[in-house]
């Protein structure tokens, strides 16, 4: 029995050190996290609450998120990213009930395409006709939106509540797949970093639904 307990203890010590090695030689700074558990994901939900942005894994590539309730947080993005204010970006939701939120109207033809799409890498680009919206949809008068696969992000989802992603790079540039090229190329013009390793996955699959017909964008 003391043979197990002391395997455990030695198993966890080195990984303590292991993350503190890699902290240490990489000079990484406090809001750069190597490991998450509930406690960073109500850090991090808290974080967009409370109006910051931040890079973090999904289920595809590194992303720059906000929350999607925050005028203010989804401007930033803009400005860092230097990208065209025409140009929406796509909403990560927890569920399909929560698209209705955004002012999408959910007819049976719609959530039968979810159920089969979600959760993955597909992005759906669905009418959204509420007032009030115009600093997501940008004046397309449409909203894209994805329920990842991805455990971490589900999580923090359920908590934060819907936010916005695109990918973590300058617009026109290669999108990222580890936190150390974002960090290089984004500093500290976003408030904090979270670490999955290196991402290798494919791009996600973008629909259109439109006049009652799902249209595929890429």
């Amino acid at each position: 029995m003391f043979g197990v307990f002391w395997s455990l203890y030695c198993n966890t010590v080195t990984s303590v050190i292991n993350v503190l090695n890699v902290r240490k030689k990489n000079h990484l700074p406090h809001n750069y996290f190597m490991l998450y558990n509930i406690d960073q994901i109500n850090n991090i939900s808290d974080d967009f609450i409370s109006g910051k942005i931040g890079v973090l894994p999904t289920d595809t590539i590194y992303g720059i998120h906000a929350s999607a309730t925050n005028f203010d947080a989804v401007e930033k993005i803009y400005t860092v990213k230097e990208r065209d204010k025409d140009k929406p970006f796509i909403i990560l939701v927890n569920s399909i009930e929560e698209v209705s939120n955004f002012g999408v109207k959910l007819n049976p033809q719609i959530c039968s395409i979810l159920e089969t799409r979600w959760p993955g890498p597909t992005t759906i680009v669905l009418p959204c006709t509420a007032d009030g919206l115009e600093y997501l949809h940008r004046g397309h008068f449409t909203l894209g939106f994805r329920h990842p696969n991805n455990q971490f992000l589900n999580k923090l989802l359920e908590i934060s509540g819907p936010i916005v992603s695109t990918s973590a790079n300058i617009s026109g540039y290669a999108p990222v797949d580890n936190i150390k090229t974002a960090k290089d190329i984004l500093g500290d013009k976003v408030d904090f970093y979270v670490d999955s390793g290196k991402l290798v996955s494919a791009p996600s699959e973008v629909y259109k639904y439109e006049n009652n017909v799902l249209i595929k964008l890429r």
